[in-house]
């Protein structure tokens, strides 16, 4: 078997690859046949197909093969596997075997057989490097102008073709709900068409801040001379619920079927605003009976902070009462005979809301005066009445307690588990139920709430109380916060839940390079290290570290060598209340 390699053949960028015949394909190829008893065939496909040429011993007698690029490429280069039979020479009667490109013959083989039969084959010819070459034929001739002295066959087993694409495609009708005015939130969406000259649109991006969040590729066959579709359009989305709050770019990038001729649309600039305004959506709720307990009630919104307080009914007038800024309060003197509510105000950086309680019943007034028994031969004591309790209208009535009643406590988040990851500002409900050793709930009766937050030095705090319904059950929405231990007791028992937090961290890079960013949530005094990373390809990299400011969870760093694009990686650690989390990527102006 000969092996002839005429020249490199690897291909160049902006090129594209089609194969022919060995995956049964003839897509760009043309038989041609000239002289009696001349012709074609096609056995391509299974094992030793090939596309074949004879011909005859009749002077002029000609047969081949002739392939053509689609329009708006070019023959970059090939690799052809052939074989071949010409006949023996006699003078002005010779067999020749060609295989060339055109028009301009950058590459031309001709071989003439000046001997007896001669055999080649199965061989290689390669080509690369050339410019505008449209055709690559393979062919058989009898040359000289005379008969030859037999018929001579072409089998051409199998064809490499790097066609060179120099025309990007082109991105129009660009519209939809990322474009819109102001600020937005939510899923958005960009829609769009895009044509193609060359071998058609492979793939549909769209890019925000430099990192792909939507993708499609296009059905192509490399089989055929034009394997993408000429023309798409579609739609890309992007979750702003996965970018950091403020402002971005999106580019929206189709590439052709060599992926290095890119047509784009952008920069689209928008600023995302995914915090809601505090809403309240369920109102708090007041329970007990000499000792009154509240809860917040369930609120939307992200990074709330509460402002509670108890207030009395006065002369038709709802006013604070002063001190009274808890979870729980014990009524004084100064509310006898009146009515009292639970107030709650949450703020976050879009606003505040404020939602109430029910109005308890009337407190019971004060006691009246008394007066000094009569003295008699045989004096009884009278047993005191018990103070009548202050019942919430809507709240289960407690029923009475044995003075040690043993107690089976359980709490978790969702599912049943103890342990859940979260992202900062996120929140996640608790439930559970308290019953007695026999499985009868315990009603009305109060779960104190602790939180230990997972750093060096942090202590344990009272955050609230959840208070048994009808059935036994309670649940707690805790705040939001940090990575945290939190605890529930009642009567000895405890049962702890665990929460680790994602932090959110946000950064700017300034058109110097300076980067400046912050890690919502940072404890003061953790001097934390900071990961700045640049993407190298497709790896983000560590170039450079700092560290937390002392308070206000800040850095800032100026790099020697300003990168077009970063992100900053904090890591989990011992002490550090955060699961390692990243940035978004940002772009330096």
């Amino acid at each position: 078997m000969a092996l002839l390699l005429v020249a490199p053949a690897a291909a160049r960028a902006g090129t594209y690859t089609i194969d022919s015949c060995t995956n049964g394909s003839t897509s760009g190829w043309s038989p041609f046949y000239a002289g009696a008893y001349s012709g074609w065939g096609n056995s391509c496909g299974p094992a030793g197909g090939a596309m074949n040429a004879a011909i005859s011993n009749r002077p002029g007698s000609t047969a081949g093969w002739t392939f053509t690029a689609p329009a708006h490429t070019d023959i970059a280069g090939f690799r052809l596997s052939r074989s071949y039979t010409l006949a023996a020479n006699q003078a002005f009667g010779t067999s020749v075997v060609t295989t060339q490109t055109g028009p301009s013959q950058a590459f031309y083989d001709s071989r003439p057989n000046y001997g007896g039969v001669v055999g080649g084959g199965p061989e290689l010819q390669a080509a690369g490097g050339m410019r505008g070459e449209t055709t690559l034929t393979a062919k058989l001739d009898c040359g000289g102008g005379l008969a030859c002295t037999g018929n001579s066959v072409l089998q051409v087993h199998g064809v490499s073709i790097d066609l060179r694409d120099d025309s990007p495609p082109v991105v129009s009708s660009v519209s939809g709900s990322l474009l819109a005015t102001g600020s937005v939130h939510g899923a958005r969406v960009v829609s769009y068409s895009a044509q193609d000259q060359g071998g058609g649109v492979r793939r549909e991006q769209l890019l925000v801040d430099g990192a792909v969040v939507a993708e499609r590729a296009a059905e192509c066959s490399f089989a055929l001379t034009v394997p993408c579709p000429l023309g798409a359009s579609g739609t890309l989305a992007v979750d702003t619920t996965r970018l950091a709050e403020g402002a971005h770019e999106a580019l929206l990038v189709v590439t052709d079927a060599t992926l290095t001729g890119r047509g784009t649309h952008g920069p689209l600039r928008f600023v995302v605003d995914n915090v809601p305004p505090p809403s309240s959506t369920s109102a708090p709720r007041v329970f007990g009976t000499s000792t009154l307990y509240a809860d917040d009630g369930a609120w939307n919104g992200t990074n709330l902070v509460y402002a509670r307080r108890w207030q009395r009914l006065e002369d038709g007038v709802w006013s604070d009462i002063p001190g009274a800024d808890q979870l729980v309060y014990t009524p004084t003197l100064a509310d006898a005979g009146l009515r009292l509510r639970f107030k709650v105000r949450a703020s976050n950086a879009e606003g505040s809301a404020e939602a109430f309680s029910e109005p308890t019943p009337r407190l019971p007034g004060p006691p009246g005066p008394t007066s000094t028994p009569t003295p008699t031969a045989s004096p009884t004591a009278t047993p005191t009445p018990s103070p009548a309790p202050v019942i919430v209208a809507g709240a289960p009535a407690p029923p009475p307690l044995p003075v040690a009643v043993e107690s089976r406590l359980s709490a978790a988040f969702g599912s049943g588990r103890a342990v859940v990851t979260v992202r900062w500002g996120e929140r996640r409900k608790v439930t559970g139920t308290l019953t007695r050793a026999d499985g009868r709930p315990l009603v009305g009766e109060a779960v104190t709430v602790t939180s230990r937050m997972r750093a060096t030095g942090a202590v344990s705090v009272g955050v609230g109380r959840a208070v048994t319904d009808a059935a036994g059950r309670f649940s707690f929405l805790p705040a939001a916060g940090a990575s945290r231990v939190l605890t529930f007791a009642h009567g000895g028992r405890t049962v702890s839940l665990t929460v680790h937090v994602v932090p959110r961290i946000t950064i700017k890079v300034a058109r110097s390079g300076r980067i400046d960013g912050r890690v919502s949530g940072a404890p003061p005094g953790i001097s934390k290290l900071v990961q700045l990373q640049a993407l190298h390809g497709r790896v983000w990299r560590t170039f450079a570290t700092t560290r937390l400011q002392p308070t206000g969870g800040r850095f800032s760093h100026r790099p020697r060598t300003a990168a077009r694009r970063v992100r900053v990686r904090v890591a989990a650690e011992p002490g550090w209340p955060f699961v390692t989390g990243t940035s978004a990527a940002a772009r330096r102006r």
